[in-house]
């Protein structure tokens, strides 16, 4: 579609002598702006102002009518909607109303990185219920993904940002002044940095600096009880509309948008300690131990937060049982499950009848170190080695030592590795074929515990 198109809808009956006490001819509508085709990018505020004329009747009198704006794929679909009432009715003289609204181009409901044609419609109806319309074509253009480099909670303890940037991200940038927590997360696309221990904190990122201070402080639940922070990554991309994160506490897990508001809860029962969460196909799960020693997996509604079902069994892994066990969460061929820190795999079919655990082995030796995903649903597997595997399980690459941590470049599909070589922390940058390291490793400093890759958007491509 290259160019715009306006039409009338007038129902039969309104004309239809005697069948009412009103005759009116139906709304004008005509867009001002855009007045020609835009091309829009995610993040992109762009002002819609149209214009509708409803026509005084011929006969009788009539209501106030209303007004509506759709944007969406010109193939179907709708991406945003807003509407509102006219201010008045139509009396002796015609009524007029300029509208003006603001839309924020999100990104493509889809997670696509393609272009897309849309179309514009601004609909108004009057009383009577009769329409017209004028609809305009643009084109949604993707924002080409980029990333400024690893962010780590550097200094000595804590006390400063460190930023690996540049070509083979050989330079390190230090910002001293920040009192924060081994935990960080980028947001990406949305400049903000999150860090937390024992309580999360947000940072500005103004012009790729961090803030000073914190733009805002959330301390922990006070129903978590000891143990601090247990995870901090991004929210699923899939689920939220902008760049929100994750946080794990002992009796909860919550999504946060970047100013820090709650968006979702998940609270565990009195008797639950959470080890692991996250989606897995269109539910949340969280892995927890109970106070009598089982593990539980327990599969929750993502919007609302209600509890669904749970399986339970008793972890035979010596690491995953008492005060201090250890767990995670992980997708297995489309299914949940629980890996042990021997490597037992629990996966659970909810369909699966009496007997909805199935146990299997993950290929390794030595007691399980850390779990974690390097891609949308790929995990990697900290043991004597660590294991990258894909969504089936197979390995796709191997590290020849215990990973405390691991994140992802999308745009170069690099993985940066958080590992302890002798007596210091290292980053290492490995490629993605071969996992071979890839420039020099360089000093992580005593606090860092995680770190993540500042993208100018979420999700991944």
């Amino acid at each position: 579609m290259n160019g715009r198109l306006s039409f009338l809808i007038v129902p039969a009956v309104g004309f239809m002598l005697g069948a009412c006490q009103t005759e009116k001819s139906p709304p004008l509508v005509s867009w001002i702006q855009p007045s020609s085709p835009p091309v829009v990018a995610e993040g992109q505020a762009l002002l819609l102002r149209f214009r509708v004329e409803d026509p005084a009747p011929i006969k009788g009198s009539t209501d106030v009518g209303d007004w509506r704006v759709n944007i969406g794929p010109s193939s179907g679909g709708t991406w945003w909607t807003s509407s509102g009432a006219l201010s008045s009715a139509p009396g002796p003289e015609n009524g007029v109303d300029t509208i003006e609204i603001n839309w924020t181009v999100g990104s493509s409901p889809g997670g696509g990185t393609e272009a897309v044609e849309l179309l514009f419609s601004a609909v108004g109806t009057d009383g009577e219920g009769q329409v017209g319309a004028d609809f305009i074509s643009g084109m949604w253009a993707p924002v080409a993904l980029e990333s400024s480099g690893l962010w780590w909670p550097g200094g000595n303890p804590g006390s400063a940002f460190s930023l690996a940037a540049g070509p083979n991200a050989s330079q390190v940038l230090e910002h001293p002044g920040a009192s924060i927590g081994s935990h960080l997360v980028h947001l990406d696309g949305a400049d903000v940095l999150v860090t937390g221990s024992d309580d999360l904190q947000g940072w500005s990122l103004a012009e790729g600096v961090p803030s000073g201070s914190p733009i805002w402080t959330i301390p922990a639940p006070l129903s978590a009880g000891e143990g601090g922070l247990r995870h901090l990554r991004r929210a699923p991309d899939g689920w939220t509309s902008s760049a929100w994160f994750q946080s794990g506490w002992a009796d909860r897990c919550t999504w946060r948008d970047a100013s820090g508001q709650i968006q979702r809860s998940w609270v565990l029962a009195s008797d639950e300690r959470l080890l692991d969460a996250g989606v897995v196909g269109n539910h949340m799960f969280l892995l927890a131990r109970t106070d009598a020693g089982e593990f539980r997996l327990i599969r929750m509604n993502v919007d609302t937060g209600s509890r669904i079902e749970s399986v339970t069994w008793t972890p035979e892994a010596s690491g995953s049982t008492g005060p201090d066990a250890r767990g995670w969460l992980v997708e297995w061929n489309g299914w949940s499950a629980a890996l042990e820190a021997d490597g037992t795999l629990r996966i659970w079919n909810p369909q699966g009848g009496a007997t909805p655990l199935t146990t299997s082995q993950i290929e390794g030796t030595g007691e399980v170190v850390e779990v974690g995903k390097w891609k949308a649903n790929q995990y990697w597997v900290s043991r004597t080695q660590t294991r990258f595997l894909e969504a089936d399980g197979s390995v796709s690459g191997i590290w020849p030592a215990p990973v405390r941590f691991a994140t992802e470049d999308r745009t170069s599909q690099a993985v940066w590795i958080l590992w302890d070589n002798g007596s210091e922390s290292q980053w290492v940058l490995l490629e993605s074929n071969g996992f071979s390291a890839l420039g020099e490793a360089l000093q992580a400093g005593p606090i860092a515990g995680s770190g993540s890759v500042a993208h100018n958007r979420p999700g991944y491509p």
